[in-house]
């Protein structure tokens, strides 16, 4: 997990001016939950590239051809670690909520 900055929530708060979509996705990774519909395993790297990944690849970085500011690598790599660690946030707060009602 990669430790954000204030320079980085700066930059983030410029990236989601310009892409509201990126809030969407951070709220989509904020409400993740365990509910058994999955058809992988719920972890952070499955969850994170089959739901998340695909969609922010075309909000930010080289695919992202029409803004010359979220067609970077730079754009990609604050989206990448502040949405990425909400996931990995997540997916623990539900895997310690499943182990806490099984014990």
């Amino acid at each position: 997990m990669f430790i954000e900055t204030p320079k980085m929530h700066k930059e983030w708060q410029a990236l989601i001016k310009r892409e509201p979509l990126l809030l969407d996705l951070f709220r989509a990774a904020q409400s993740i939950k365990d509910d058994g519909r999955r058809k992988y395993p719920f972890d952070e790297i499955k969850v994170w590239y089959l739901e998340f990944k695909p969609i922010l690849i075309g909000l930010v970085g080289h695919a992202r051809k029409d803004d010359p500011v979220l067609g970077t690598c730079s754009a990609y790599e604050v989206a990448y670690e502040i949405i990425s660690n909400e996931v990995d946030r997540q997916i623990h707060k539900e895997l310690l909520k499943g182990k806490r009602r099984k014990s």
